[in-house]
């Protein structure tokens, strides 16, 4: 019996494939040249993390309170869709911060208006519906700021063509 079960250890130690296990991270980092592309956009500050985060500092887009975004902002915005739109395969999440003088649920609403509004411009100008999700925060903070999101990677099952 011992001997039965030493060779079907040694079977099974065979099949194991040799040194350590590669990592497994379930995402993709961007390519250099997005980061590079990401640093011309104009008036937006480019993060310098493994997944990069773009955003544009207080007062670029919208004037204090107000949901429009400011005359000229579309020099700013139009750059930013057309670069989304040329990674299509990369999916974003943006976070539209307000904060004023009236208080949370106003800001809160003020944050909803801007989302709303960025969402239906960026859609608008060609960009898919989905690509970026849109998060309103009636709170201080960066006005409006795109986080890059990972590309999953598929599940071995869904790869091997089994079912789940």
């Amino acid at each position: 019996m011992k001997r039965l079960a030493s060779l079907l250890l040694l079977l099974l130690s065979a099949c194991a494939p040799s040194g350590p296990a590669p990592e497994r991270t379930g995402t993709s980092l961007p390519p250099p040249e997005l980061t590079q592309q990401l640093r011309t956009l104009p008036g937006a500050i480019v993060s310098d993390g493994s997944l990069p985060t773009i955003s544009y500092p207080e007062q670029s887009l919208f004037a204090p309170a107000a949901v429009m975004p400011q005359v000229g902002s579309e020099a700013l915005l139009d750059p930013l869709v057309e670069m989304l739109r040329s990674r299509n395969d990369r999916h974003w999440q943006a976070t539209v911060r307000a904060v004023s003088a009236y208080g949370g649920e106003y800001d809160q609403r003020l944050a909803a208006g801007r989302a709303r509004l960025l969402e239906r411009y960026f859609i608008a100008r060609g960009l898919a519906p989905g690509q970026v999700t849109f998060t309103a925060v009636g709170e201080a903070g960066t006005p409006f700021e795109l986080r890059l999101l990972p590309v999953q990677s598929p599940s071995p099952a869904s790869s091997s063509g089994e079912k789940e």
